[in-house]
């Protein structure tokens, strides 16, 4: 038994046990609440909405803000006190994308920082009908309803913890995916589902009451998500900052963290603001770090040993319908097989499905469709049974990546089965080209994609990031020079220099935009 059931239920245990504790920070210069304050911050949220008839049990509530916050810590829990589901968007998706993304699911409370305020305006010109009230996070803009969270903090001081009856088998919140395939989709979990996820990031980071976790991830992702109710399941303190590099760094310094998520490309940004400053930062707090979301190479590995020098880097397969590998801090084949994914969390049945075919691959070294089933999945899409079954079927979850397991169980990431193609008739995988062409000294980071071709179908693109001058030439001399396959060799290509390739989220590639870029080369 987990002691507790509900999200609800947790937080008066945090209070109860924890009460006094710090909880979490803004940085820099924001606020700090311990445990029993952002339980205290909760229920005014709650009585807020109670009070004013804007949002039931049932209803959805959600915000656009850039950056990790207390408050939106505060609006998605005090949601969850009355039985509201918070919805995850990201606001950085195209504006009629955000404006589907509220209307699809008919948010009634919508809350923004002041870096969205452009982006409502914007938003509302296109229509948002269901929402009936604006809350500012910060100075207030004037859109009809609104309200300011300091307002209603300062209003309902005295608000009790409400009588509003939770169950685990209830809709918990709702976070829509990336969308870089199609339409995002709102994937929904459940209370009692949450609560394992939320053991299991615990679990998988080795939190303890006495870390501190440093989470950069913006509120519009399921990082955050993990990263929040991870530090919370455990009673550790989270320290909440949007990522800049050399904020990142003096955050560090200052808050001493234990725990974090970053991506090898979020580490490279890093370096550069590290580099030739060393003595300005004291990095050695940082102990158990998940490094994911693109392939680690050597490189960044030795930018990670050189920045902090106490990090154990974990490895994981994650995504917004749930989290199914894992290294865990203390993986000693980790520190030989750094590529490794690790195996499946604890409880979670694995399958290898020939993409084509669905048949079960055993036989290592093989590359597969990762279909997984067990605790901490989410329960399906939102209102849509379809899709539900679609992505889910028989209770596995479809999810999509390209793995391949070695003789000993370990499992390794090769990519997503969107991102293998076919050229003349011969699986490409976009991962493996793009593991290959970082191996050359000038290359800083590789993304290949499929290009239209007449003779073959499709070739590789490959979009290269390069610390010094190249040009295709001389990179084809080099691919045959190593000896790597012909048939998957770039044929078509785009040189970026030092700068970054366009982000999703802070730790995934903007692998749709890269891809439109290619085909608008033909």
């Amino acid at each position: 038994m987990q002691g507790f059931q509900t999200i609800k239920e947790m937080f008066l245990w945090l209070e109860k046990c924890f009460g006094s504790k710090a909880a979490i920070v803004d940085y820099p210069g924001g606020k700090r609440w311990t445990f029993r304050e952002l339980n205290d911050y909760s229920r005014r949220i709650c009585a807020s909405y109670k009070n004013d008839g804007s949002v039931a049990r049932g209803d959805r509530i959600t915000w656009l803000s850039l950056t990790p916050r207390t408050d939106v810590i505060a609006l998605s829990f005090g949601a969850r006190k009355m039985g509201a589901i918070p919805v995850i968007i990201n606001a950085r998706a195209s504006l009629e994308s955000v404006a589907w993304m509220i209307n699809h699911v008919g948010a009634k409370t919508l809350a923004y920082s002041g870096d969205c305020a452009d982006i409502l305006r914007k938003v509302r010109e296109i229509g948002i009908p269901s929402v009936r009230e604006y809350i500012a996070l910060e100075d207030r803009v004037g859109f009809p309803g609104e309200i300011a969270i300091d307002e209603i903090y300062d209003q309902y001081k005295s608000a009790e913890e409400p009588n509003v009856e939770i169950a685990e088998d209830d809709d918990c919140f709702i976070c829509y995916t990336s969308g870089t395939t199609g339409r995002p989709k709102p994937v929904l979990h459940k209370e009692g589902e949450w609560l394992w996820t939320s053991m299991i990031v615990a679990y998988q980071f080795g939190l303890y009451y006495d870390d501190v976790f440093l989470n950069g991830m913006g509120p519009g992702f399921m990082g955050w998500a993990h990263s929040t109710c991870g530090s919370l399941r455990a009673g550790a303190k989270q320290c909440c900052i949007r990522f800049v590099p050399a904020t990142y760094l003096k955050a560090v310094t200052d808050e001493r963290p234990t725990h974090g998520i970053l991506s090898p490309t979020l580490v490279r940004m890093l370096y550069r603001d590290y580099r030739g400053q060393s003595d300005k930062f004291r990095l050695d707090s940082l102990r158990n770090v998940l490094v994911s979301g693109e392939p680690v190479t050597e490189d960044v590995i030795a930018m990670i040993k050189e920045m902090f020098p106490k990090l154990v880097r974990m490895s994981s397969i994650g995504a917004t319908e749930g989290i199914s590998m894992t290294t865990g801090p203390h993986s000693a084949y980790l520190k030989e097989h750094w590529d490794t994914v690790g195996k499946p969390v604890p409880g979670m049945l694995a399958e290898l499905r020939d993409v084509e075919t669905g048949e079960i691959l055993t036989e290592p070294n093989k590359p597969g469709e990762l279909y997984v089933k067990g605790p901490g999945l989410t329960c399906g899409i939102w209102n849509d049974p379809e899709t539900t079954e679609k992505n889910f079927p028989g209770g596995w979850w479809k999810t999509g990546d390209l793995v391949f397991m070695d003789k000993d169980g370990y499992y390794y990431y090769s990519g997503r089965s969107d991102y293998m193609f076919k050229s003349g008739g011969i699986k490409v995988y976009s991962v493996e080209v793009e593991m290959n062409l970082k191996k050359h000294p000038t290359v800083l980071d590789a993304v290949v994609v499929p290009f239209p071709d007449e003779t073959f179908g499709f070739v590789p693109f490959a979009h290269i990031r390069n610390k010094e001058p190249l040009t295709a030439k001389e990179m084809d001399s080099w691919w045959l020079q190593q000896g790597f396959a012909r048939f998957n060799r770039p044929r078509e290509w785009r040189f970026w220099g030092e700068e970054e390739f366009p982000m999703v989220t802070p730790v995934k590639i903007d692998r749709k935009k890269l891809q439109q870029m290619a085909t608008a080369r033909k």
